[in-house]
């Protein structure tokens, strides 16, 4: 399966940002108990250290491995396409959190759920556009 430099991107932030929100949530979900909005700041910086690290090193051994290509227009057709599923899910998704949270009455849930929905969505645009690079448009 040959890629190109664009889908080797996607694929690099999706797997960044796998990793980087399921170790997040791995370690802060079980502190919920004992919510202290200050001790999210260390694993939101560790969370947006990994997620540039991860970045950085598989865009440069993308970038060695395949040269990038200027973009056209299938390229903003599949970004379009991707961008406006994104935009209705993560609309949904925020009004649903909303109403979670007036049931929960808790700010660390609130904060994880929107967090959730906002990666979620967000990993769901890259899997949507690599769909389309990989179906042909």
């Amino acid at each position: 399966m040959d890629l190109t430099f664009k889908e080797k991107s996607l694929f690099t932030q999706l797997i960044a940002s796998s990793i980087a929100f399921f170790t997040y949530f791995y370690t802060t979900l079980p502190q919920s108990s004992a919510f202290n909005s200050s001790a999210l700041i260390t694993p939101l910086i560790a969370l947006v250290t990994a997620i540039v690290v991860i970045n950085i090193i598989g865009h440069i051994i993308a970038a060695m491995i395949s040269t990038p290509e200027g973009e056209d227009e299938r390229d903003e057709l599949i970004l379009l396409k991707a961008s406006k599923t994104k935009a209705t899910l993560l609309s949904a998704g925020i009004v649903l959190s909303v109403l979670f949270s007036l049931k929960l009455e808790s700010e660390f849930w609130t904060i994880q759920i929107l967090l959730g929905v906002l990666v979620s969505t967000d990993i769901a645009e890259k899997l949507i556009q690599l769909f389309h690079y990989r179906k042909g448009l």
